[in-house]
């Protein structure tokens, strides 16, 4: 088999189900032949009778049904990759990510991994992993790896007086919003789900203001007002602003969720 580094480079400058020749050691005329095919790149030498294949195992990481259909495993993947610096994965994900509204610029793109044997785009958030299923058939969509209760700022004590705590219910909502949301007094969270965990709980009663932005359906309506006056009894003002109805809030360009945060008006 030949060396990648002889044939790969040219093969992936070929737009898809093109091919041509290049020159291969010190042959006179380009008997090595490469080419990039839907779901492969590949060469071969009629004068040394060798080739080589690379496969494109991520062009359609979406397809197929999850591992995790009928059973989540909380173990961490032990098949992680980095998505970026590789190439066709980092267009996959990338993909993936725009038909969820989503950009490597909201993201800790640093951090993102693929787990191919899970089939789950893997963060790391706060020293903590989570895995979001890219198939659409896993009996969960996000799962987290380490026990955690809640993703959010820590609570910082220059905001007692102004600052407002805004909590959404995934994980790509919380780096959406909290993106548009940099350099204000807003501080962001994360209840992974519907529900407000104790621990959660402990950290959004410092704050004299807490918006609960849940997605806008019947389990983000429900849960939103009931953590809003679960909250409330133990001070914080609240209230339950939800995106709009058929909308997540990772759902609604940068100015639709400033506007509908900062048109809030407190009544109580």
């Amino acid at each position: 088999m030949l060396q990648r580094d002889v044939w790969l480079r040219t093969a992936k400058s070929l737009a898809v189900g093109q091919t041509t020749r290049i020159y291969h050691n010190r042959e006179k005329r380009p008997n090595l032949s490469v080419g990039n095919d839907v779901d492969k790149y590949w060469c071969y030498c009629y004068a040394c009778k060798e080739g080589g294949v690379v496969r494109k195992e991520h062009v359609k990481i979406n397809e197929g049904v999850s591992p995790e259909a009928h059973r989540s495993d909380l173990t961490l993947p032990q098949d992680m990759r980095p998505v970026l610096g590789e190439e066709m994965l980092e267009n996959a994900i990338g993909a993936f990510l725009a038909g969820k509204c989503m950009d490597f610029l909201y993201v800790p793109a640093d951090t993102l991994k693929y787990s191919a044997s899970r089939k789950r785009l893997m963060v790391q958030v706060q020293g903590k992993w989570f895995g979001r299923d890219i198939t659409g058939s896993a009996a969960q969509k996000w799962l987290s790896y380490n026990g955690a209760h809640f993703v959010g700022e820590r609570f910082k004590t220059s905001l007692l007086v102004a600052g407002t705590a805004v909590v959404v219910e995934d994980l790509f909502s919380y780096f959406k919003v909290k993106h548009c949301l940099s350099f204000t007094k807003y501080s962001v969270y994360c209840s992974l789900g519907t529900g407000m965990h104790g621990a959660l709980m402990q950290e959004l009663i410092k704050f004299p203001r807490v918006l609960f932005f849940y997605d806008g359906d019947s389990a983000g309506y429900d849960g939103a007002e009931k953590n809003a006056r679960r909250l409330k009894v133990f001070g914080p003002s609240t209230a339950a602003l939800c995106a709009p109805m058929g909308l997540d809030p990772k759902d609604m360009t940068q100015e639709a969720i400033t506007e509908h945060i900062r048109g809030h008006v407190w009544t109580s």
